[in-house]
């Protein structure tokens, strides 16, 4: 999928609805890579850590041309809730910030939200700031998205997902 590849109009936002069984796997939810998918710009990853409860983990690499996996370690983000039980579970992620300039500051929002009865139940979220003056890269990371890059959706994922979206505005 493209991800920010049009310097004069980027996402802002993206969503998808998951149904998640009960694992004790960790599993790829979301990420943005390199063209040749060796390094990750960024990544929403879900770690289990009960038989029901899993956590959910948006980070955004701050080295220039993305990280492996392991070595992204900065802006790492948890939103810990009861979704493991096959519930419809709505993830978003968001630069909530306005503009593009990547040597601003701008927040990021990591959204989640359990759907119960054609309702969201319950709605969790995490916010995090990156100071464009000294980590600029991390910015720029999220915000040039898949121009030669690839967006990834449920890789190494058991599950469903549905209802994949993006905004050019944040989500209010």
């Amino acid at each position: 999928l493209k991800w920010n590849s049009n310097s004069e109009i980027t996402q802002s936002a993206i969503e998808a609805i998951f149904k998640i069984p009960k694992t004790a796997n960790t599993m790829s939810l979301m990420s943005s890579k390199i063209s040749d998918d060796s390094k990750e710009l960024w990544h929403v990853q879900m770690f289990p850590s009960s038989s029901t409860h899993a956590k959910i983990r948006f980070r955004i690499s701050s080295q220039s041309g993305g990280s492996s996996t392991s070595d992204i370690k900065d802006s790492s983000h948890f939103v810990d809730s009861d979704i493991m039980d096959n519930s419809l579970i709505n993830i978003a992620i968001q630069k909530s910030s306005s503009g593009h300039d990547i040597e601003t500051i701008h927040t990021y929002d990591l959204l989640v939200g359990k759907s119960t009865g054609g309702k969201i139940t319950f709605l969790n979220s995490k916010s995090f700031t990156i100071d464009g003056d000294s980590e600029s890269t991390a910015n720029n990371n999220f915000i040039t998205g898949s121009e030669g890059s690839h967006l990834f959706f449920t890789n190494d994922f058991t599950g469903s997902v549905a209802q994949i979206k993006s905004w050019s505005t944040p989500l209010s």
